[in-house]
Order: structure tokens, then C-alpha cells, then sequence
């Protein structure tokens, strides 16, 4: 309780964050929980730097505790706003030739959360001609645009597939919703890829 207090109130300074940062490990929930919040609302990210911000990330979502993980979704939130709202800048503030699987942790976290959805991302690359869409002219992708595309297609492969499995075990208005998932994903996959052969060349 005491340490909660001391974490809510708090100053935040370039001295202290290192100490904040430490309290994600505290052995009592509620401490690391706080602490997140703390981080969320109080410490910009970029006030971190790339191995803290790639320090409290992973374990934030790596979390055991569904309060103190929820906390760093909403940490999570906050950063992708102060990136703009635009996922590709969060990823480029992770550095994520070095630390790609736990910015593959946030995008998906992102996704569950439905802060991103991977069919508007697709249909919306397919139909400005962006992502994996984009013209072979142009300059490859980018490492932040390659992972944001394969966890948006990952994610989409999945939704279909396991959309379809529901939609053929149940049945009636069910069976119906399942099916229109499964469909919408699909469809949002099949126009998010190249469509043809070079464009998957140009990819590589």
C-alpha cells in the first residue's frame, strides 16, 4: 500500500524513472499495476529510452495478471498516440531490427484490444496501393512496414481459418455471423497481398 502511494505521487524526473521502471518487477500486483499507470500517464515515450521502452513493454504484456497487463495496454494506447496513431511510427520509436519480438507483442496486443483492426489496415493499404500493395517502383519495405504487414496478414489467416472451423460446428443465425467473418477476412487478406507473382518477388 505504501509503495503504491509513494509510485502515484511521485516525481517524474530522469533520475527517477529507472526506480519507476524497477517496481514492474514488485512482487505485489497492484504495485506493478500502478506502475504502469504511472508510466502511461506521466512519462512520455520518448523520455525512454529503446531498451527501456522494449524493457517494460515485454514485461507488461508478458504479464501473468490480466489488471496489471490491462494497465500495460493502456500504456501500450497512450504510446501509439504519441506516436500519431500510426503504428508504423510506434514500431520505428522500438527499434525493431533489434527488439521485433516484443514489438510483434504490441501490434498483436493492439489488435486484441481492437485498437488497430487488421481488415482496415488491409482494405485500406488495397485500396490506396500501399503495404504490400505498393507500386514495385517504389522503395522497398520499410523493417517496421515488413513486421506490421506479416502480423496484419498472420492475423487475418488466422481470423479466416478460425472463423470457418465455427461457422461449419455451428448453425442458424450463428453459423451466418461465423461465416461473414470468415468471408470479410478472407477477402480483406486476398486484397491485401500482391496480386501476382512479381509482386511477391518485389517483396523479397
Amino acid at each position: 500500500l505504501v509503495r503504491k502511494h509513494i509510485l502515484a505521487s511521485v516525481a517524474i524526473s530522469d533520475h527517477s524513472v529507472p526506480a519507476v521502471i524497477e517496481h514492474t518487477r514488485d512482487v505485489a500486483e497492484d504495485v506493478r499495476a500502478v506502475t504502469f499507470k504511472v508510466l502511461g500517464s506521466k512519462v512520455p515515450m520518448r523520455s525512454l529510452s529503446i531498451e527501456q521502452r522494449a524493457v517494460v513493454m515485454r514485461r507488461g504484456l508478458e504479464e501473468r495478471s490480466a489488471n496489471v497487463k490491462a494497465a500495460a495496454v493502456a500504456m501500450l494506447k497512450s504510446w501509439l498516440e504519441q506516436a500519431g496513431g500510426e503504428p508504423e511510427e510506434l514500431l520505428r520509436a522500438m527499434d525493431v531490427e533489434t527488439h521485433e519480438a516484443v514489438s510483434e507483442l504490441m501490434l498483436q496486443a493492439l489488435l486484441d484490444a481492437g485498437v488497430l483492426s487488421a481488415v482496415e489496415l488491409a482494405e485500406a493499404a488495397a485500396k490506396d496501393g500501399a503495404g504490400l500493395r505498393a507500386p514495385a517502383s517504389g522503395p522497398p519495405l520499410s523493417p517496421e512496414a515488413a513486421l506490421l504487414w506479416r502480423v496484419v496478414i498472420e492475423s487475418l489467416y488466422s481470423e479466416a481459418n478460425s472463423r470457418g472451423h465455427a461457422a461449419a460446428v455451428t448453425m442458424g443465425a450463428e453459423a451466418q455471423y461465423e461465416l461473414s467473418r470468415a468471408t470479410q477476412s478472407t477477402e480483406a487478406l486476398e486484397g491485401a497481398l500482391p496480386d501476382t507473382a512479381n509482386g511477391f518477388v518485389q517483396l523479397l
